[in-house]
């Protein structure tokens, strides 16, 4: 029933803005959040990643904040942990996935900076929205280096046609969206799948 409430939702209110590039504006879901939704949301995918034991539920910046938070609050055992994109203080470097990666949106290069991961921390990724998937399999790449298992990526939004979700499955990652946009048509129209 909540799903199929956030689709009707997703449908009525996004507006594709670049057909090209697969740009979509959906403010209620990561810049105008609407709280209902985003505990909506973050339920599905908390139930969905329910058996995975989680000791970190960590938040890709900086749309995934307030998702993660939301589905932290169904994790009581698990730390909640904020990335950023900017330089972090110097104790924080001992611990922390950093990696640069090429934004999609922006096309340009950003800073990601994850701290207080460490070897045998059991994570639990979340951000809003799932595209080419590049800068989450910097992440996961990066977190298993360190020696942490990542059990699961969860996000509001899986752009199905830009590739991401495919390559973070075939990298063995638990991967779970809310809405998954299938296409969007010549039109500007969005296609989601059930």
């Amino acid at each position: 029933m909540d799903r199929q409430y956030l689709k009707r939702k997703f449908l009525r209110e996004a507006v594709v803005t670049d057909i090209k590039k697969g740009f979509i504006a959906a403010p209620f879901v990561n810049r105008e959040r609407d709280p209902r939704s985003q505990l909506m949301a973050a339920k599905l995918i908390a139930r969905h990643f329910r058996n995975v034991h989680p000791d970190k539920i960590v938040a890709i910046p900086m749309q995934g904040i307030p998702l993660a938070s939301n589905v932290a609050n169904f994790f009581k055992e698990a730390k909640e942990i904020i990335g950023f994109k900017e330089d972090v203080p110097r104790p924080y470097w001992s611990n922390s996935v950093v990696v640069k990666v090429e934004s999609f949106t922006t096309e340009k290069e950003k800073t990601i900076i994850i701290p207080y991961v460490s070897a045998g921390d059991r994570v639990l990724l979340i951000d809003d929205v799932c595209a080419t998937g590049n800068c989450s399999l910097s992440i996961i790449r990066k977190m298993r280096e360190l020696g942490a298992e990542v059990v699961g990526f969860g996000v509001w939004v899986d752009k199905v046609f830009q590739g991401g979700s495919k390559k973070l499955l075939k990298e063995g990652v638990d991967f779970y969206s809310v809405l998954k946009v299938e296409k969007i048509t010549p039109q500007g129209k969005i296609i989601l799948s059930d």
